[in-house]
């Protein structure tokens, strides 16, 4: 009987779903199950596993937090940088064209000067011409009527190609005398007359445009 029962218990303990304690006098009947004791050991590992997990992985969310941070700045630093250099280029663009403007303008002045000069000597060579046909045209008299409408013909030719070149004569009987404009070769007193006015012109005065070419010479009353 006793070998019996030795050989009963060694089958129970050597089963794959039972565990017993030999020694624990708890009775034959008492069984544990191994897989659960098993799955409940491996619980605590886990939960400290996962633990571990999120505390390491929130460690590396404010890791990259820093370095977006960081990056910001350092993007921030490189826009105002290049907004610096902008504003540089740009005031420099602005002189620039400032400084070309003034120098067209200078050009344009100087050429129109140049131009001005060029067409006053031309003309003062021609003016003695002009003074000879006024002449002949106040002194025709009994001249005949053809020769009259040639004489005028060829004034009015010379007055538009003056007018053209921006001549302009000035001097005229009536007017005021300008001491700028004008040369008095002799003065007169009449009380029928203004002052300074110009009663008799010796010879016609000439400009282009504002710049006086040759002065006009004149008798002044008063």
């Amino acid at each position: 009987m006793a070998s019996n029962r030795e050989k009963d218990n060694r089958n129970f303990m050597e089963s794959d779903d039972i565990a017993v304690a030999p020694e624990s006098g708890m009775g034959d009947g008492l069984n544990f199950d191994v897989q659960s004791v098993q799955r409940d050991e491996r619980k605590p590992a886990e939960s400290v596993k996962g633990k571990k997990s999120k505390t390491v992985s929130g460690l590396d969310d404010m890791g990259g937090d820093v370095c977006a941070d960081e990056r910001i700045e350092e993007l921030n630093a490189k826009v105002k940088k290049l907004m610096k250099e902008l504003e540089a280029q740009r005031d420099l663009y602005i002189r620039l064209a400032a400084e070309y403007d003034n120098y067209r303008k200078r050009t344009e002045r100087g050429r129109l000067l140049i131009y001005s000069d060029a067409t006053a000597a031309a003309i003062v060579n021609i003016l003695p011409i002009a003074d000879s046909l006024d002449a002949a045209i106040k002194s025709f008299g009994d001249a005949p009527e053809e020769y009259r409408k040639g004489m005028d013909l060829l004034a009015g030719q010379l007055k538009a190609s003056f007018e053209k070149l921006g001549v302009s004569s000035f001097g005229m009987v009536g007017e005021v005398f300008d001491p700028n404009e004008c040369e008095a070769i002799q003065h007169i007193d009449d009380d029928s007359l203004g002052e300074n006015v110009i009663v008799e012109v010796l010879r016609k005065g000439y400009k282009i445009k504002d710049k006086v070419i040759r002065c006009a010479m004149v008798r002044v009353a008063n």
